[in-house]
């Protein structure tokens, strides 16, 4: 079957990404060790963990954020879907059966999510939206795979810090795989636009240099 020419648009875009994954993936943990566990964190506080059965991770990675929320709550369901086969398979050897049973990674890109309407209990996503060359249509088919007064919670670079500032200038003329940075008005628009709920956006430094947002919102 061929592909839409949205897909097409979108997988074409995704290419860099899935290359320079490709390269990162089996030292990505290594490398990204203390800056993953301080923004899991923010996403894991920001998450209602006490009334969520299941969860999805967009763009899930290596699974580190799954591994820590099962950590927390041995009995939830999760999912990860992510653009890069090679992440995913780090992810599914750090989240085994021992770990838990219900798993349920795809890899696919965040615009065109396999899973059905109403799936989950809420739905996460870290440090990806940056890579999203449609974050519209990715919002949406976040809020259309979860349940009605489900929550989404999105945590990414913020743009209303001059470090992410300059970094947005710097990363346009790198690196192929970025796309673009938002500031807490402009993911406050994105939700809404989208059919949320905005509940929270929260600013904060995890060290001198990265700027972070977490967005909190809900489905109407």
């Amino acid at each position: 079957m061929k592909a839409a020419p949205e897909q097409q648009t979108s997988d074409a875009a995704y290419r860099a990404v899935v290359d320079e994954y490709r390269a990162l993936a089996p030292r990505y943990d290594t490398r990204w060790a203390r800056y993953s566990e301080l923004t899991h964190q923010l996403t894991a506080a920001a998450l209602p963990l006490e009334r969520t059965g299941s969860v999805l991770d967009v763009a899930c990675g290596t699974g580190s954020m799954l591994e820590q929320l099962l950590r927390q709550k041995p009995d939830l369901h999760v999912a990860g879907s992510d653009i890069s086969a090679d992440m995913l398979a780090v992810a599914k050897t750090r989240i085994s059966d021992d770990l838990c049973q219900h798993t349920d990674w795809r890899n696919e890109a965040a615009e065109h999510l396999s899973y059905a309407d109403e799936s989950f209990d809420a739905v996460i996503c870290n440090n990806a939206l940056h890579f999203f060359p449609d974050p519209d249509k990715a919002v949406t088919e976040m809020r259309r795979v979860l349940r009605p007064g489900g929550c989404v919670v999105l945590t990414d670079w913020c743009k209303d810090f001059w470090t992410m500032r300059a970094y947005d200038v710097a990363a346009r003329i790198t690196d192929s795989a970025y796309q673009q940075m938002f500031s807490s008005r402009d993911i406050s628009v994105l939700l809404s636009d989208s059919g949320f709920t905005t509940e929270q956006v929260q600013r904060c430094k995890i060290n001198w240099f990265w700027g972070m947002f977490t967005a909190t919102a809900s489905k109407r």
